[in-house]
């Protein structure tokens, strides 16, 4: 019996970036028959797979995705494999990508038949082409017809403008004439006067409505020479965020801030809370210090992503929660490290600080951050939040009950913070205190 994998097979056409980040690619998904079909990308794995695309060597190269993926045990990272092959070569190449991109890879490896793709959420089934033969007898596009329809769309244009020049010329021509009668007939008052009496007004109706079909003529073919042709619906701006305001950290470890301002922190994400709280405090213009720990940034790409496109500061919180000063200097700075370097790879921007899992750190710890440039930053209202036995009321009467001015709150990424954290930005922000970011 044949296996069901060498039957079926997903065929890459392209991929582009949105301007929300993330990436659409086009596949085609071969099962008896080809399903062209518009997979939804998180903005973690799409770049790695159009640096495959774009590394091709061959420009007639085609690319088939793996339904497989493995996690290494170097890294813990998830990696899927994508072949390049054309008539000169077929060469493998592993890409990192995202929890999210390994279950959705799974999901397909188990749909039988393409009209089971309706109940993918990440894909959007499109044109169906019918085709059973297999992937080198698919047809190339033809790029004949485009081209057709651009210089159509040239001529056009063309044509309109010189339709306009016509018409003007026309216009101003009639409306030339026009005005020198006029113009003699001014030079006797009497005369113009008598004329005017004595002038049949239906001719006055005819010759105005000549000219107002003149004017309308002029104005419709300008209107047409001004759109191109074949013209593609314009693009929606990308949403400005602003970035709220930041306090700078001038020590190598920080406990406060200046009593003038009070930072909210957020610890162990990024996690499906991430969005609603980045909403949240973008609602309530209020600032938020995200720190992220390495095996969560890679199982939430996305939220890192959003966090940072919504202007709010991401620090690292090591890359898997250990205690630090329980670790050898060498396994340390790994996890600083190499946090760091998830993060910038999602958000392009330099990690500057840092919070040590529990507070718990010594002067391999301390050396660590220094020596990456960062600043270590620990918390001075702590409402133990995580404990379930502290309701989302008893953490916001520990704030309310504590000096604000000054404050480093430590919040937890959960449902319990989501549903207090619009009340204590408005605690806050009654006291006129601004919530910042930290950097």
């Amino acid at each position: 019996m044949q296996q069901p994998y060498l039957t079926k097979w997903l065929e890459i056409r392209s991929i582009e970036e949105r301007e929300s980040g993330d990436f659409l690619m086009q596949v085609d998904f071969v099962c008896d028959q080809t399903t062209a079909m518009v997979w939804k990308v998180d903005s973690f794995t799409g770049p790695r797979i159009r640096q495959v695309l774009t590394e091709a060597e061959d420009a007639d190269m085609k690319f088939r995705l793996s339904f497989a993926s493995e996690r290494s045990s170097l890294d813990q990272q998830r990696y899927g494999q994508i072949t390049r092959y054309g008539r000169n070569a077929v060469r493998k190449v592993k890409f990192a990508c995202s929890e999210t991109f390994a279950e959705q890879l799974a999901v397909l490896k188990r749909i039988g038949d393409a009209g089971e793709l309706e109940g993918a959420s990440f894909i959007a089934p499109s044109l169906d082409l019918s085709n059973s033969s297999g992937i080198d007898s698919e047809p190339e596009p033809d790029p004949k017809p485009a081209k057709a329809a651009v210089n159509a769309g040239k001529i056009a244009s063309v044509g309109a403008a010189l339709l306009v020049l016509i018409l003007l010329f026309y216009f101003s021509f009639s409306k030339s004439s026009l005005m020198d009668e006029k113009a003699l007939a001014n030079t006797d008052g009497t005369a113009l006067a008598e004329g005017v009496a004595a002038e049949d007004k239906s001719a006055q109706g005819e010759r105005l409505t000549a000219q107002t079909e003149r004017e309308s003529w002029v104005k419709t073919a300008a209107a047409a020479a001004a759109i191109p042709a074949a013209s593609e619906p314009p693009v929606p701006l990308k949403p400005q965020f602003q970035a709220p305001a930041a306090v700078s950290l001038d020590k190598p470890v920080n406990f406060g801030i200046s009593k003038e301002s009070v930072a909210i922190t957020f610890d162990d994400g990024p996690s499906k809370y991430t969005k609603e709280i980045v909403d949240i405090l973008e609602r309530y213009n209020a600032g938020g210090t995200f720190f992220f720990v390495g095996t969560q940034v890679r199982k939430f790409p996305e939220a890192v992503k959003y966090a940072s496109d919504h202007g709010f500061a991401i620090g690292n919180h090591s890359m898997t929660h250990a205690n630090l000063q329980k670790l050898p200097a060498e396994r340390q700075q790994a996890e600083i490290l190499q946090t760091n370097k998830l993060i910038k790879d999602i958000t392009s921007k330099p990690v500057a600080l840092f919070r040590p899992p529990y507070g718990s750190m010594n002067g391999h710890t301390r050396k660590a951050a220094e020596g990456a440039n960062m600043k270590i930053v620990l918390w001075n209202r702590d409402p133990e939040d995580w404990k379930s036995k502290n309701s989302p009321q008893h953490v916001l009467n520990y704030i309310e009950h504590a000096q604000a001015g000054g404050s480093v709150i430590l919040l937890h990424e959960s449902e319990k913070t989501v549903r207090l954290l619009p009340q204590l930005i408005k605690y806050l922000q009654k006291q006129q205190i601004p919530i910042v970011n930290l950097e």
